[in-house]
């Protein structure tokens, strides 16, 4: 190969380059220089061949993350609810919890209400009625009053 020749570039260094064939088509073209030998490998493919698995593999791996992105959509659509749903369970649960403190609240009173009224009918049933008979206590007395002078 000349050292003038465009291809000598390529050739002296290694590399990979894409050129445009006579058919239209375009190559790459991969040269190596071997180290102990004058020799360059020089290897070319067209873009259309080096590229089909590629291409193929590349619509594999957009389909896979547009299924995956849409699973993941639903997924977080999904735990949204769960958790909407979560909160109204928690808001009734809340107002069910402060019905119930006030309805402990009303019968705890109602309960102090008929101990104090128990408490007062026990205490009444015990005191004498004035009427019908003398406190046993004041009896020295009463007799003091209504002994003759």
């Amino acid at each position: 190969m000349l050292s003038g020749s465009p291809r000598h570039q390529p050739a002296e260094s290694g590399g990979i380059y894409r050129l445009k064939g006579s058919d239209g088509a375009i190559y790459v073209e991969a040269a190596h220089p071997l180290a102990d030998y004058p020799l360059v490998v020089d290897v070319t493919i067209s873009a259309a061949a080096a590229l089909a698995n590629w291409s193929r593999q590349s619509t594999s791996i957009a389909i896979g993350a547009l299924c995956a992105a849409l699973g993941f959509a639903a997924l977080f659509r999904a735990l949204g609810a769960q958790f909407r749903e979560l909160e109204r369970s928690r808001a009734s649960l809340e107002l069910k919890i402060t019905e119930l403190q006030q309805t402990a609240d009303a019968l705890r009173e109602s309960e102090r209400r008929l101990l104090r009224s128990r408490s007062f009918s026990q205490r009444r049933s015990k005191l004498p009625n004035a009427r019908t008979e003398p406190n046993p206590n004041f009896s020295p007395i009463c007799r003091m009053r209504s002994a003759p002078r």
